[in-house]
Order: C-alpha cells, then sequence, then structure tokens
C-alpha cells in the first residue's frame, strides 16, 4: 500500500448536521491522523479535509528545536 486516502463527508444534498462530526472531532481525527503518519509505512492524504494541512504544519513546526539564542558581548 502506498497510501491511504480518507475521505471527509461533505454535507450536500441530503446530508443532514447530525450526519458530520463537530469541530472538536474533526480536531482529534486530525490529530490521530498525522500521529499515525509518523509510523506508518505509508502516506496519509486526507479528502475534504484542507484543515488537516493546518494541522500537519502546526505539529510540524511545534517538533522543531528552539533555534539557541545567542548574546553578543557589549564593551
Amino acid at each position: 500500500m502506498v497510501f491511504w486516502e480518507v475521505f471527509f463527508l461533505v454535507p450536500m444534498g441530503r446530508a443532514k448536521a447530525e450526519d458530520v462530526a463537530s469541530a472538536d472531532e474533526f480536531e482529534a481525527v486530525f490529530h490521530q491522523l498525522y500521529d499515525l503518519s509518523k509510523t506508518a509505512p505509508f502516506d496519509i492524504k486526507a479528502t475534504a479535509a484542507p484543515q488537516y494541512s493546518r494541522v500537519v504544519m502546526q505539529r510540524k513546526r511545534a517538533e522543531v528545536p528552539p533555534a539557541p539564542t545567542t548574546t553578543s558581548a557589549t564593551s
């Protein structure tokens, strides 16, 4: 398997609000997908969920250690 394509429901037509996860539920799933992506032997693609890209960027940024601060001596 090369990648896993996860489809998120887009409420259209006969879909009802209760058919769609809440914002908090989506956020939790995005974080679970990112955690899985760190160890899975395949890529994960989220379809109809551009918010997943935001979670990926935020998590990657948080994983980068802060640059060491240098102080310069003034005379």
